[in-house]
C-alpha cells in the first residue's frame, strides 16, 4: 500500500513560549537571559522583535513605552534552550 497527504501549516512559527509581563511606573523593563546554540525569535507583544537571538548565558532586554500588560512570545527551536530565566511570568512552556 501507498499513501500520499499534504501537510499544511497554518503557523509560521508554530513551537514557541509565551509569557506575560506587567508594566508599571518604574518597571517598564522586561529581561530574558538564555543560553542556546540554535537561534529563537523574541516577540515583545508591542509590536518589536529580536530575530535570531542565540548565545551562552545572553541576556536580552526590553523598554515598554507605556503602562500595561504584554505578552512577549518566544519562538523557534526552544527545544534547544539549555537555561533560561526572566522576570516575566510564564504562561505557555511549549504550544
Amino acid at each position: 500500500m501507498a499513501g500520499s497527504f499534504k501537510l499544511k501549516l497554518t503557523e509560521p512559527e508554530p513551537v514557541k513560549r509565551i509569557f506575560r509581563f506587567r508594566a508599571t511606573v518604574g518597571a517598564l523593563r522586561v529581561s530574558i537571559t538564555l543560553t542556546a546554540a540554535k537561534l529563537v525569535n523574541i516577540y515583545w507583544g508591542d509590536g518589536k522583535t529580536d530575530f535570531d537571538v542565540s548565545g551562552t548565558n545572553y541576556t536580552v532586554t526590553h523598554d515598554y513605552a507605556a503602562i500595561g500588560e504584554y505578552y512577549p512570545v518566544i519562538t523557534g527551536c526552544i527545544d534547544e534552550i539549555t537555561a533560561f530565566s526572566t522576570n516575566a511570568t510564564t504562561i505557555w512552556n511549549k504550544l
